[in-house]
């Protein structure tokens, strides 16, 4: 088990499962931007860890951001406690003529069992 994850397969499969929900480039209500962003996160959620093996010996929480496309910036910030020398994130933006979406996962480094047993003995 490594103790990074490899940030540009995970960029990739980002990458990919972003342009293959977006790619319908039908028009958005509300309600359908909420479901791009729930199947997105679906889609991350059950595919990264079968297409990124450096993902193992992590939990990850996905977050996704969609919003229509109107010429507005948008910036997403997020704040986590974790180990730094270990818990990672990686995030995109993908833009197309008609939304924006930024996803995030944060990765949290899952300790060894022997690790957690040997704190726990007395």
């Amino acid at each position: 088990m490594e103790d990074s994850v490899n940030r540009d397969e995970v960029e990739k499969f980002l990458l990919a499962s972003t342009s293959q929900v977006t790619a319908t480039g039908k028009e958005y209500t509300t309600s359908t931007l909420s479901m791009l962003g729930t199947q997105l996160v679906e889609l991350v959620n059950t595919g990264l860890s079968a297409n990124c093996p450096s993902a193992d010996g992590f939990k990850f929480v996905v977050h996704a951001t969609v919003q229509e496309q109107w010429g507005q910036g948008s910036q997403v910030g997020a704040r986590c406690e974790w180990d730094c020398a270990r818990d990672q994130v990686v995030s995109i933006t993908h833009n197309t003529d008609k939304v924006t979406v930024c996803l995030v996962v944060f990765f949290v480094h899952i300790e060894d069992q022997e690790e957690d047993s040997d704190s726990g003995e007395e």
